[in-house]
């Protein structure tokens, strides 16, 4: 059984669509992800309040109260280390997206064919038809949790 030219003019409009929206999804995940990377793990905030005079009452007596910031090369390394830990974290994201929409692409072309055969295969093409259904609902959803925790990484 052969497609009509509607058909397949149809199915390569789709896919020409599929690829223009999702082409750079995964760059701007992964430079969004860095961007929030450099902003949270990067910046130094420890400080310590040292005061000249003495303490008396939370207010400080005769002397001068000044904050000191403080580094130190293992806490470079700690913020380092929870940098790369986050990156990788999204970098699986990421992947996980970009594996799932190239199934998700090969699955939907699958449906089709399944759809044009499942009158000629009786029961065993529709239930092959109702499985890949399923199977492209799991991958919809497996990309959508995917995104959601990637949003959260970033906010």
């Amino acid at each position: 059984m052969f497609l009509n030219s509607k058909k397949v003019i149809l199915i390569a409009a789709g896919i020409l669509i599929s690829n223009m929206v999702f082409a750079d999804t995964s760059e701007q995940y992964w430079k969004k992800l860095q961007t929030k990377a450099d902003k949270q793990f990067s910046g130094w905030d420890i400080t310590v309040d040292v005061n000249t005079g003495f303490n008396n009452n939370d207010k400080v007596n005769g002397g001068i109260s000044m904050k000191v910031p403080l580094y130190s090369s293992t806490d470079r390394a700690a913020k380092e280390k929870e940098k790369l830990a986050f990156l990788e974290k999204g970098s699986k994201l990421i992947q996980l997206i970009e594996v799932n929409k190239n199934s998700l692409e090969r699955l939907k072309k699958k449906e089709g064919w399944l759809k044009s055969l499942m009158t000629s295969q009786g029961i065993a093409g529709i239930n092959a038809y109702y499985d890949c259904c399923d199977e492209i609902v799991r991958k919809e959803g497996e990309i959508k949790d995917a995104e959601r925790a990637l949003s959260v990484m970033l906010k």
